[in-house]
């Protein structure tokens, strides 16, 4: 399950906000994530409008952060979680090169 989603943030730098990728566990690790994903990004590389998908990523949760940099995110800043109390990245991925 994907949720992508449009913030603030994203309004302004006209990109959508990858919100939650979920797999169950017995289907992790295998590739359906990121066949998912990369079909999502392919879709959205369609739009003329988007620029990117952004994401936020916990740096401790290294299956979903290396996922994202295989499919061309890269890190934009990373910042302290006072909520989750974890320290967390911003990615961006360029539109750009799906297209």
């Amino acid at each position: 399950m994907g949720i992508f989603y449009f913030n603030k943030r994203d309004l302004k730098e006209r990109t959508i906000h990858e919100g939650y990728i979920g797999l169950k566990i017995e289907y992790r690790g295998i590739g359906i994530g990121t066949l998912a994903r990369q079909y999502a990004i392919k879709h959205f590389a369609k739009t003329g409008y988007l620029k990117g998908i952004s994401s936020r990523i916990s740096l401790d949760n290294v299956a979903s952060l290396k996922g994202n940099m295989k499919l061309g995110f890269e890190i934009k800043e990373k910042y302290w979680d006072k909520e989750e109390n974890k320290e967390r990245a911003y990615l961006e991925c360029d539109l750009s090169q799906y297209r």
